[in-house]
């Protein structure tokens, strides 16, 4: 969802977004490039980081926004410290990583660089709102021009409370860009 809400902010002209970067395992790039990313990275490369700074520099961007959905805050702090004081008027500015993670007590700070854990308001009704939108609103709009993509694909694991642990036990051995489903029987 992430890359697909980029890709939207990128197509829309008076945002500030010029390209989507994102990274995903070798398995899944190819279609993490198909939700709207310019370019994918492999986060087992070790040099990762230096793959995406340099790839940004050629083609000619500033990073000064991340969207951490899971992985390591220090590769984002360090992709978007590389650009601090970079591009014309930018060395006042922060940037920002929005971390779906709840960002460590001990997680060390880089100047310049602000993170934010996202979240909804802790008010009720301005949370319930926020909810009504953003799923009621924004993306029941965006599913029905076809400008998102259900994602990942689900996989049904099968009918009924008594199947949680048997979804469980596939997700403690590991999936990846996939949605696992209990449907729930009356």
């Amino acid at each position: 969802m992430g890359v697909q809400s980029a890709r939207l902010l990128r197509e829309d002209r008076g945002s500030s977004f010029a390209a989507v970067y994102a990274v995903a395992g070798p398995a899944n790039q190819k279609y993490v490039g198909s939700l709207g990313a310019d370019r994918v990275f492999s986060y087992k490369e070790p040099q990762v980081v230096d793959a995406i700074v340099s790839a940004a520099r050629e083609d000619d961007l500033v990073i000064q926004h991340c969207f951490l959905a899971t992985g390591q805050l220090m590769h984002c702090q360090a992709v978007l410290k590389a650009f601090l004081g970079d591009g014309q008027g930018t060395e006042h500015q922060k940037a920002k990583i929005a971390s779906a993670p709840i960002i460590p007590t001990d997680a060390e700070g880089v100047n310049g660089v602000e993170t934010i854990f996202v979240m909804p308001s802790m008010d009720e009704v301005e949370r319930l709102a926020q909810f009504q939108y953003w799923m009621g609103t924004w993306l029941r709009n965006n599913l029905a021009k076809g400008v998102v993509k259900p994602s990942p694909k689900p996989r049904i694991v099968g009918k009924g409370l008594e199947c949680i642990n048997y979804g469980l036990d596939i997700l403690t051995e590991g999936v990846s860009c996939t949605k696992l489903v209990v449907e729930v029987t009356e």
